[in-house]
């Protein structure tokens, strides 16, 4: 969404960065979230509930992104 009021070649070289850098991230930062909990709780039953807060709050945050950026977009008349 935040790709749109960009040009073809802007948005092929964004689109480009975000899945290469953001793919690496989010599966290296959530493998390092989840083995932290389990060095913790030293099992992954014990570690389940904290990975529930943790996917509660970052789909929370996620909503809130999306929400900001579609005010945004608005304003800027693109949607």
């Amino acid at each position: 969404m935040a790709l749109i009021p960009l040009s073809a070649e802007c948005r092929l070289k964004g689109k480009t960065v975000i899945d290469g850098v953001g793919m690496r991230l989010g599966k290296s930062g959530g493998s390092l979230i989840h083995q932290g909990l389990l060095l913790f709780f030293t099992s992954i039953a014990a570690s389940i509930p904290y990975v529930g807060v943790i996917v509660v709050i970052v789909i929370s945050i996620w909503i809130m992104a999306v929400r900001a950026l579609f005010q945004k977009m608005q304003k800027m008349e693109v949607v």
